[in-house]
């Protein structure tokens, strides 16, 4: 599968459907805070990183698209948050030791790097997959 942008799609996104993400998200967001100020930033950041926005999403890609279509935004999703892993490192590596603009681009350049990487290697095993159950 080829990552494509279509404006079209965008268009026939229905003002609800952005509610529910809206809403959805905010909700998230309201209950981390709640749960920050009852139990301190550390456990209510926790909170903050459940994928609020991408799980209200998923359930209107699903009943537009199918489940196939849900499923592969998940798994970039997933591969997405992995790469973001390694821009965590790279900052926590890097912060107390270079300027700010470095550590944001070596850190961006790796999210980049793990995220595409993985996504090429998913379509690749998916490929080669197919390919070996055709064949």
């Amino acid at each position: 599968m080829r990552i494509t942008v279509n404006p079209a799609k965008v268009r026939r996104t229905t003002r609800n459907e952005y509610l529910i993400r809206f809403a959805f998200g905010g909700l998230v967001a309201v209950l981390a805070g709640v749960i920050g100020t009852a139990y301190g930033p550390e456990i209510g950041g926790l909170f903050l990183a459940f994928p609020s926005i991408s799980s209200a999403s998923l359930t209107l890609i699903q009943r537009k698209d199918g489940k196939n279509a849900a499923g592969i935004d998940a798994l970039g999703a997933v591969l997405g948050s992995i790469g973001l892993i390694g821009f965590g490192v790279v900052v926590w590596a890097l912060a107390s030791r270079t300027s700010a603009w470095l550590t944001l681009i070596a850190a961006t350049a790796v999210w980049l790097l793990i995220g595409c990487g993985l996504w090429s290697a998913s379509l690749w095993a998916r490929h080669h997959r197919t390919r070996r159950s055709s064949g």
